[in-house]
């Protein structure tokens, strides 16, 4: 390991709320290393948002959350893909690039610009998707009930990938108030507030402290999917913001 790698115990692991050592402030893309219960060590990196500056260009009028928490969450999202290769992380950087860079429709695969409808039918259909393992008609009645036919195949097991797109189409919407990932706190001078930064570990499938972590998250995120799809479908939700 490097001089500038630092190890941590493996009681900090996680997405956020991984205490600083003692005495050392990270900085932003800074490496750590913590050891898992087998001692294999995970890098740890501290995520690092854009500055709206080059967002503001990009980002639909129409977006609801204030563009420098858009463009500190997309920079996030992006470098979260890179460094995880997360599944869900995917899903979410598939809904930005329909976004911002006027790519395919993420659910859909439909060649339309990112206008408020596109991204509400999109994200219903996100959600849908997401649930279809506790309900396999979800997707098909969405889709009857909006009309559309899609050009790409939605599969079940597209599930946690569908929930990435959701989460991030639901929260430009205005439908979620939080944004999917955890947002680091700025100074008045646009540094990250110490404490509040947002860390991301590297995929390690061989340690069981990973995989533990992960299934547990991918089990909790989804089941509060299904509890905001039922919501949604018995009216209780407003999506027509």
């Amino acid at each position: 390991m490097g001089a500038g790698r630092r190890r941590r115990s493996a009681e900090s692991l996680g997405l956020r709320g991984l205490e600083r050592e003692r005495g050392v402030a990270p900085e932003l893309g800074s490496t750590w290393w913590v050891v898992d219960s087998l001692g294999l060590s995970v890098r740890v990196v501290i995520l690092a948002g854009m500055t709206g500056t080059t967002w503001r260009e990009v980002i639909p009028e129409w977006v609801m959350p204030p563009e420098d928490e858009v463009a500190a969450y997309g920079g996030m999202a992006f470098q979260l893909l890179e460094i995880t290769g997360c599944v869900q992380a995917r899903g979410q950087c598939d809904a930005l690039c329909w976004l911002i860079r006027n790519e395919p429709a993420p659910i859909t695969h439909c060649e339309v610009p990112a206008t408020r409808f596109a991204a509400r039918v999109e994200s219903r259909l996100a959600l849908c998707t997401a649930v279809a393992a506790v309900d396999p008609r979800a997707v098909d009645q969405e889709l009857k009930r909006l009309g559309v036919v899609p050009l790409r195949a939605v599969a079940v097991r597209d599930g946690w990938w569908a929930h990435g797109v959701w989460r991030t189409l639901s929260w430009v919407l205005g439908e979620r108030p939080d944004p999917p990932l955890q947002l680091p706190l700025r100074m008045a001078d646009g540094s990250i507030m110490p404490g509040t930064e947002v860390y991301a570990v590297t995929r390690n499938p061989e340690s069981p402290l990973w995989r533990a972590a992960e299934e547990g998250r991918q089990r909790r995120e989804l089941a509060e999917a299904v509890s905001w799809w039922r919501k949604v479908s018995a009216g209780t939700v407003d999506t027509e913001r």
